[in-house]
Order: C-alpha cells, then sequence, then structure tokens
C-alpha cells in the first residue's frame, strides 16, 4: 500500500512539473517580415551593440530566440537561424538614452566605464560640428577607422556612435551623420591609455 502511495505521489509531482513547464512556456512568433510577436507583444527590428547570451526563450520557423545579455526584462530579442542574427526590441519600450555610463571600442566585449573616456564622448557630443561631403573620405573612414559606441544607463544594448580616424595630420571623429568632430592630441591620449592597438587602428592608412 506504502509502495502504491509513493508511485502515485511521483507519478503527481511528474503531471505538476509538466503543466508548470507548459504554462511557462513562451509563446513567439513572426508577423511578416517586419514584426516579432513574443507573449503578446510586438517587437520591432533595431540595431545596437550587444552580446547574446546562450538562454533560449522559443523558437518559430527557422529561427531560435535568444535574450540579450543583461536584460532579464526582455526589452530586446535576439533571433538567431543559421545564417544570421537579428536584433529586436519591444515596440512599447522608451529607454531614457541620456546618461552615459560606457563606451565601447571596438566591440561589444570592449566596454570602458572609465570616467575619462565617458567624459571625453561627453565632450564630442557638445563640441563645434564640422560637414564632411567628401564621399572618399567617409568611405576610408567607415573600412578602417576605430568604431566607437556609447552604453546608456539602465539600456543593455549601446548604439554606434562614431569612427575615429587620423586623416593626414588631424584626428577626427566621423558622425555617421556627415558631421564630424576634430580631435586634439588630449584626447588621443585619453584613448591610448587603454590599448596602444587602438592608436595603431586610428592611424592605419
Amino acid at each position: 500500500m506504502l509502495k502504491k502511495s509513493r508511485y502515485i505521489i511521483t507519478i503527481m509531482l511528474l503531471i505538476s512539473i509538466f503543466l508548470i513547464g507548459c504554462s511557462q512556456k513562451n509563446e513567439v512568433h513572426f508577423d511578416g517580415e517586419e514584426y516579432l510577436i513574443f507573449n503578446g507583444e510586438k517587437y520591432v527590428l533595431t540595431s545596437g551593440i550587444y552580446n547574446e547570451s546562450d538562454i533560449r526563450l522559443g523558437k518559430t520557423d527557422s529561427f531560435t530566440i535568444y535574450e540579450v545579455e543583461g536584460d532579464k526584462e526582455h526589452n530586446y530579442l535576439v533571433a538567431r537561424s543559421s545564417l544570421d542574427n537579428t536584433l529586436y526590441v519591444k515596440e512599447s519600450f522608451s529607454p531614457d538614452n541620456n546618461e552615459i555610463e560606457g563606451v565601447y571600442l571596438m566591440s561589444a566585449n570592449n566596454c570602458h566605464y572609465d570616467k575619462k573616456i565617458v567624459e571625453l564622448i561627453q565632450k564630442i557630443i557638445t563640441s563645434e560640428k564640422m560637414k564632411l561631403d567628401n564621399q572618399q573620405e567617409i568611405d576610408k573612414i567607415q573600412q578602417t577607422g576605430l568604431e566607437v559606441g556609447v552604453k546608456y544607463k539602465n539600456n543593455p544594448v549601446g548604439k554606434n556612435f562614431g569612427i575615429i580616424k587620423k586623416i593626414k595630420d588631424d584626428y577626427v571623429i566621423y558622425l555617421f551623420n556627415n558631421e564630424w568632430v576634430l580631435l586634439n592630441a588630449s584626447d588621443i591620449d585619453v584613448l591610448r591609455e587603454y590599448d596602444d592597438d587602438i592608436i595603431d587602428i586610428i592611424e592605419r592608412n
């Protein structure tokens, strides 16, 4: 009799675990080519600097949906296939991109939170901007310069900010909207503190 009771309890526990697992299963599907629906919330295509976690949230079509590192609220999602990965953001999510807390240099794995480099980016934002209309120069900067991104407080996904490059005798940062800011020697010294390879990239022809 005791053995039978244990058997019944085991079966009930397994059923409970199964039901809990089913209740926690995420519902995900695409709505056309632009939208991803996740648990009833609409997500739209976006871009940014992020690290994809290894936490799988669901699967739809040929895509597996992953969580973004540092984003337990799932304001962002990554849709990955065998060929590509795409970043989505919750349509209702409005981050407060006012306070910069870090700066990306070269990659999403290389974010610096040092006060000096954050202040450098803040200085660039308020500096006088000049127009750069030479498409050949723009192409060269984008192909060979140092990519810089910004990490805003309370936002797990960073944004591309600009590309730093040495042009002739001047160091400049191109800001993607045909505007650029001239940097001085002290600005470059701030970057040099982190890695000499950074300066090599900036000065590479």
